[in-house]
């Protein structure tokens, strides 16, 4: 457990170095975290980051699936910790659980950046662009309308959290509506977040 637990934070670290460096830094806080968040306070992650320093991140907790529920991980901000599920730990791939971990660090770095949440799964659309993911409009409005802010009892206490769920949505392209009677092909656009194989 410890051992995919290491290999999945190294590799969200790792990618979360070479973001650092990218020249789309600031488009990505922009399009995750919006344009009114501290830059001085992104700057400093960025140079911390450029230097391989993670100190400042969160500290991990693996906690029981039944926690959880469905969900991979979570963050709170009151007690600035990631939770993870013992089921993505036993069951997920080392690509699933390095995603979740940038995911859960997206919120902290919301958190950190902004007063106030940003609205939406800001930390799935920092996961995928973080990972070089191309979001669709469609993709990215659903998970800025998604409500991803949960309560949670976690060593006796009750936390909010902002929980890491998979969900699966279909979007119709075209046509937008459907006017005359008989057959007609219609076209969807399949999306998902997070792991959705259970």
């Amino acid at each position: 457990m410890a051992k995919i637990t290491n290999q999945g934070l190294n590799s969200a670290l790792h990618q979360l170095w070479v973001f650092s460096l990218s020249g789309d830094f600031w488009q990505v806080l922009d399009t995750a975290f919006g344009t009114e968040y501290n830059r001085e306070n992104a700057q400093i992650l960025r140079l911390q980051w450029q230097k391989g320093d993670f100190s400042q991140l969160p500290q991990i907790e693996i906690v029981d699936s039944g926690i959880l529920g469905d969900g991979n991980g979570a963050y709170s901000s009151s007690e600035n910790r990631i939770y993870l599920s013992s089921k993505l730990i036993e069951k997920g791939t080392l690509g699933l659980v390095s995603k979740v971990l940038i995911e859960e660090i997206g919120h902290y770095v919301d958190a950190y950046i902004n007063t106030v949440d940003s609205p939406g799964d800001e930390g799935a659309i920092f996961a995928a662009l973080v990972l070089g993911e191309v979001l669709s409009p469609n993709v990215l409005a659903e998970l800025r309308n998604e409500n991803d802010g949960v309560w949670l009892e976690v060593n006796g206490q009750n936390l909010e959290v902002e929980y890491n769920n998979p969900t699966v949505s279909l979007s119709l392209t075209s046509p937008s509506t459907v006017t005359e009677d008989g057959p007609q092909n219609l076209f969807y656009v399949f999306s998902r977040t997070g792991d959705v194989t259970n």
